[in-house]
């Protein structure tokens, strides 16, 4: 009760109740995951395998996070207005979107597989001959993944602005679930091509459920033949920018793939499974932020801003909170905790030992990865999405530049510590045109309609 006022002057119950929901859900997910992880270190530790798989995923994960994430931000705010406005047309929105989306995600599949052995070697060019050639034998099989992963984003968005968070959240662990059952059903002798057909698969499934779920929103369905007019215009013009800073963004992942590889071998594999630990938190985080996007949008729409600020902040303040024992968790217990979730058949002491140790830097990205998202989904909902493009830009650019730094000293985990600042960089750009822009219309409408 002490808290309650408090809450409800940032918050609407339902707001946190959607929120909750979100988390609750993407946790879950993330648990999954987590078993997933722990069936793969089991059959695989940090051998050759897991580095080539994680190198061939590179583009396809990029790719499909990027456009589909580009598409689906563009989507809501316009959605929102459409909606508003009482337009008849805001399901054809929808559906253009999807099928815009769809059309990008084949071209960018169909390119990366033209040039997929050129695109491996870049990529893996830390590698020796043969564990190249090996990710691109794997790429082939989870190309997939691109497409399906990129359209499921859209319809999540779309699911989400009907209150849709049970499933459209719920529905990701089909992937992991997915993959579980085929390193299970995989033979003695570890091979990735079993981790790469359970990916595709999980990522088959996810697309179709979620086809089905938001064609079941309206009786007379979502999906129409693809049309041309000036919401889908509007939409597209913002998806551009939004494109090429998502791209970037999903490119920090990337780029720190790409430079672990030029370390000690098991260096890739040793920064993703201290990055996944800490990216339970991370996704969650973003999760709720996505969650509350549709919310963000539809004051934004109505020129609510003194509500649209009194929720950020609100939020701003209990991700903060809820961070540090996060941080506090990871430094401390970093050792046990990988013990715990890794440390059984081919992953050993001494894989523990190195993980636990690149777990310590990365437990620092928590707070500021869900302030980026969130700092990002206020600046989309009030249509400056050139903004996302250059924070995404000077965040690259720090990413390298820190990495080549950090790298030095710390090795591996200096790649970890490196994200960790540049996510605190590229918040606090974020939120300073975020303040700016919403002082100034507050000022000029007086806070509400």
């Amino acid at each position: 009760m002490i808290l309650a006022r408090p809450l409800r002057r940032f918050f609407h119950p339902q707001l946190l109740s959607s929120a909750a929901i979100v988390g609750a859900m993407t946790i879950g997910v993330k648990g999954v995951a987590f078993l997933k992880e722990l069936v793969l270190a089991h059959r695989f530790g940090t051998s050759d395998e897991v580095d080539a798989f994680l190198v061939a995923m590179l583009i396809p994960a990029m790719a499909a996070l990027a456009v589909g994430n580009a598409f689906r931000d563009a989507l809501v705010p316009a959605y929102a207005e459409q909606r508003l406005r009482g337009g008849s047309d805001a399901r054809q929105l929808v559906s253009n979107t999807v099928w815009g989306c769809a059309v990008v995600l084949l071209l960018v599949a169909l390119v990366s597989v033209l040039f997929s052995d050129s695109l491996m070697k870049w990529l893996a060019q830390g590698f020796p001959g043969e564990k190249q050639a090996r990710s691109a034998q794997l790429f082939y099989l989870v190309v997939p993944y691109l497409v399906c992963v990129g359209v499921a984003n859209v319809l999540k968005g779309y699911l989400q602005t009907h209150g849709q968070f049970a499933l459209s959240s719920a529905a990701p662990a089909l992937i992991p679930g997915c993959t579980i059952i085929a390193l299970l059903l995989m033979p003695a002798t570890p091979s990735g091509e079993w981790l790469a057909l359970g990916t595709s698969v999980g990522a088959i499934s996810l697309m179709v459920l979620l086809i089905v779920a938001s064609q079941r929103v309206h009786r007379d369905g979502l999906l129409r033949r693809p049309g041309w007019d000036e919401p889908t215009r509007s939409v597209l013009r913002h998806t551009v920018p939004l494109l090429a800073g998502t791209a970037i963004i999903e490119g920090y992942y990337f780029v720190d793939t790409m430079m672990a590889a030029m370390l000690e071998a098991g260096s890739v594999a040793t920064l993703a499974y201290g990055e996944r630990i800490c990216g339970v938190f991370c996704i969650a985080g973003a999760a709720i932020t996505q969650a509350l996007f549709p919310h963000l949008s539809d004051l934004a729409a109505r020129g609510s801003w003194r509500p649209l600020i009194q929720t950020v902040l609100g939020f701003s303040g209990l991700i903060i909170a809820g961070s540090i024992p996060v941080i506090l968790m990871f430094w401390f217990a970093a050792e046990p905790i990988v013990q715990f979730v890794f440390e059984r058949g081919e992953f050993t002491s001494t894989d523990t030992r190195n993980v636990a140790e690149v777990l310590r830097f990365a437990g620092f990205q928590v707070p500021g990865a869900i302030l980026v998202a969130l700092g990002a989904r206020v600046v989309m909902a009030l249509r400056a999405n050139h903004i996302v493009l250059a924070t995404a830009v000077v965040g690259l650019a720090t990413n390298v530049i820190l990495n080549l730094i950090l790298m030095r000293w710390y090795g591996v985990k200096g790649v970890a510590l490196s994200t960790a600042l540049v996510n605190g960089l590229s918040a606090l750009m974020l939120y300073t045109y975020a303040a700016w822009r919403l002082r100034k219309l507050d000022a000029t409408t007086g806070g509400e309609e």
